[in-house]
């Protein structure tokens, strides 16, 4: 079977002052529209950032048409 891949960065918010978590809405809301359309998620990983901005890179798949 062909593939076809896509990736993307996700901007995602942290909160949290002592203990910080990821809010992963605007990340659940892609991959939500991305599986609508056909892609699966591969993998995902949060790189590390010089600034204060954070986000998420995925790899997506879906059999090439």
């Amino acid at each position: 079977m062909n593939w076809e891949y896509k990736t993307a960065e996700i901007k995602v918010k942290i909160k949290g002052f002592i203990t910080t978590y990821c809010d992963s809405e605007n990340l659940q809301n892609y991959l939500s529209d991305m599986g609508r359309q056909g892609w699966e998620l591969v993998t995902c990983q949060f790189p590390a950032r010089p600034t204060s901005a954070h986000y998420v890179q995925v790899v997506l798949k879906r059999p090439k048409s």
